[in-house]
């Protein structure tokens, strides 16, 4: 899948939590570079969900 990924024309946030275990940030980073148009945010303690944990940057 990460080949095809370099053809998606249209810009990709890629947001990680820094202390996500499950999907760790260089995870992230691989993930971001993949795609030609991405911007990697790194948000600590934003939880496994940006919906439903709580931190600010993603639940506001």
């Amino acid at each position: 899948m990460l080949p095809r990924l370099s053809t998606v024309t249209c810009p990709v946030p890629v947001i990680r939590d820094a202390d996500d275990q499950s999907s760790p940030p260089d995870f992230g980073r691989a993930r971001a570079e993949a795609f030609p148009h991405a911007r990697f945010e790194l948000i600590p303690d934003a939880g496994p969900t940006p919906t439903g944990s709580g931190s600010a940057p993603c639940s506001a």
